[in-house]
């Protein structure tokens, strides 16, 4: 189940994709199969749930299939038409996404991912597409330095152990002999079949997230700022907690 983060405007237009796909069922009930489908009992309390947290970033849900086929058939009486519902949630036309795909040469698209997720405060998460395999990218570069604190030190380090433990599950026999690198701050996962590429994408998006939804403070000393693109200062990365592996073990 791919991520989805919960604003507004993004169950507007989803409702509207899928609407695309059943044109006959109601939008009425539409709405209610999805918010089902994210784990709401009704859609009002997905709206509320929504405006209850207007300090916070945006929460994020699971959009389930078979919830949301449930539920919509309880409505319309019928089998629930059958369509992608996870492919609706990762769809374009969607205004917020957790993740961008763009070509490793477009430097306008990595510039506008840039200034969305610093302007958002959320970590710059995004795939180069090829061939026949991926790359997978996460820099926490777009998170402010008032909030960065879960990324350095001991937390720091818990948290690129998390991430490897996804992508060890994710990867697990895999072809390619995909390789982590990196640490909680920023990294990559290199020969990447698309599809694991966007759950892994999704996985770490979620963890390195998530945090910034709770209390958080600023990792001392860290007060200088970079242009999206240009070299990074040495002393910016962490040095401890730092993988370098494959999904079958550690070198």
């Amino acid at each position: 189940m791919s991520v989805f983060i919960l604003t507004e405007q993004n169950c507007l237009v989803l409702r509207r994709l899928v609407k695309t796909e059943a044109p006959h069922v109601k939008s009425a009930h539409i709405a209610e199969a999805l918010a089902a489908s994210m784990g709401f009992g009704t859609h009002a309390a997905l709206l509320a749930a929504i405006r209850a947290e207007p300090h916070l970033p945006p929460g994020l849900a699971n959009c389930d299939l078979s919830r949301f086929a449930d539920r919509l058939s309880v409505l319309i009486g019928s089998a629930a038409p059958n369509f992608d519902l996870e492919a609706l949630t990762r769809s374009p036309s969607i205004p917020d996404l957790p993740f961008a795909v763009f070509a490793a040469a477009d430097r306008g698209a990595n510039n506008h991912h840039f200034y969305c997720c610093r302007g958002l405060n959320r970590p710059m998460m995004y795939i180069h597409p090829a061939r026949k395999y991926v790359k997978l990218w996460w820099d926490c570069i777009t998170i402010h330095t008032d909030f960065e604190d879960f990324l350095f030190a001991g937390a720091g380090g818990e948290l690129v152990e998390r991430l490897f433990a996804m992508f060890q599950m994710r990867a697990k026999g895999a072809p390619g002999k995909p390789i982590f690198q990196g640490s909680a701050f920023a990294g990559s996962v290199e020969k990447l079949l698309p599809e694991t590429a966007r759950l892994l994408a999704d996985d770490f998006f979620k963890a390195l997230y998530l945090p910034l939804r709770e209390p958080r403070g600023p990792r001392p000393g860290n007060t200088r700022s970079i242009k999206p693109g240009g070299p990074r200062p040495a002393e910016w990365l962490p040095q401890t907690a730092t993988v370098v592996s494959s999904s079958s073990q550690r070198h």
